[in-house]
């Protein structure tokens, strides 16, 4: 079964990899007909497309704003991407790590607090397999199993055991054997080889799942979770799967994010009711999952249509998606997309052009981002 992560792993990108070696033409520049994956964002979106070539739409930072796919200069050989709440970045396949956007905490990596609108490549690292974009901060594993952040770090989401910002990478204190990691807002998980996982930062809705609401500055281990295979952070809650492709989520339930059909926040992991699925992505308030039949189903806020299930009602519990499927899924902050047989559709918030289809009209059902 092919396995392909929302935020990025080792398992994901041997897929990612397959999928650049796609496509027939050599056209580098107009948004590709096949062979995308996809990340979204705050308010922009991102895809990679044939020969590790990356575009974005919407409110992409620095300060660009459009409603259709634009090329990304200065970037190739791309092995996947992750976009954040202010910046993006993309893992090359020499395993360095680039990124852009906005800088204010340093979140870019490259030693300096100054915004970039081309990619620069971030400082110390190389040999890395996972790269993962948050809020204001960002993530990455090298080949080895040890983790790296940097960024803003006043609610300790970088794990070194400060609240210190970091413009380079810094070690994740105390975490080895690293296989999966996410970067939310405010707070950090990771999914170790032996199938714990392990999360830090901010915690006051329980979303470290460690029983506790205390903010934690270096990793501590989610508690009753056992054979994880990926973790995805939300803003302030986080889910998994587990290796019999059971859905698991913890934190903030306000929206019923959880998909356990209650609205109780919850400090250690609950089950999502009705949902067998092998990969799972979480938004602002709202989660995602694709299962083994490439259906995909969501649940929580809909507000603006993010669900996809062409109504703004909230659900506790999981609704599929109106007539799509996927093989990759991401949730950004009220927005998702998914790649469907190398089309990307998206759904939901759209004030900043970041479901690309060239209007800024929100959607609850998917619409497609138009190739070139």
């Amino acid at each position: 079964m092919m396995r392909v992560l929302s935020f990025g792993s080792a398992a994901g990108l041997v897929c990612i990899l397959l999928l650049t070696a796609c496509g027939d033409d050599g056209d580098t520049l107009g948004f590709p007909v096949n062979c995308a994956t996809v990340s979204t964002g705050q308010n922009h979106t991102c895809a990679m497309g044939p020969y590790g070539n990356v575009w974005c739409w919407g409110n992409v930072p620095p300060g660009t704003q459009t409603s259709t796919p634009v090329h990304v200069t200065g970037l190739s050989d791309a092995a996947s991407i992750s976009a954040g709440g202010i910046h993006t970045c993309a893992l090359k396949m020499d395993g360095t790590a680039w990124c852009w956007g906005k800088n204010t905490f340093g979140n870019l990596g490259d030693g300096t607090a100054l915004d970039k609108s081309t990619p620069v490549q971030v400082s110390d690292l190389s040999d890395l397999v996972v790269v993962s974009a948050g809020g204001t901060h960002t993530c990455a594993i090298e080949t080895d199993g040890t983790s790296w952040c940097w960024g803003r770090n006043e609610e300790g989401q970088l794990g070194d055991g400060t609240q210190t910002d970091q413009h380079t990478p810094v070690a994740v204190s105390g975490l080895s054997d690293a296989a999966v990691l996410s970067a939310g807002s405010d707070h950090t998980c990771a999914v170790k080889t032996d199938g714990s996982v392990w999360c830090w930062g901010r915690n006051t809705s329980g979303q470290l799942g460690d029983d506790t609401t205390s903010s934690r500055l270096t990793p501590v281990q989610v508690v009753n979770l056992v054979d994880a295979e990926t973790v995805s952070v939300g803003s302030s809650y986080t889910c998994a799967v587990k290796t019999d492709d059971t859905v698991w989520c913890w934190g903030d339930n306000t929206y019923g994010q959880l998909g356990d059909g209650t609205g109780t926040e919850q400090h250690t992991p609950v089950q999502v009711l009705g949902l067998s699925a092998w990969t799972v992505s979480t938004g602002e308030s709202s989660a995602c999952a694709i299962k083994g039949d490439g259906s995909v189903w969501c649940w929580g806020d809909n507000e603006l249509g993010q669900l996809g299930d062409g109504t703004n009602d909230d659900h506790a519990t999981p609704v599929q998606v109106s007539s799509e499927s996927g093989l990759t899924i991401s949730c950004g902050r009220w927005h998702t997309c998914a790649v469907q047989f190398g089309e990307v559709w998206c759904w939901g918030w759209n004030t900043h052009g970041q479901l690309g289809d060239g209007t800024t009209s929100d959607r609850n059902t998917p619409v497609q981002v138009p190739p070139d």
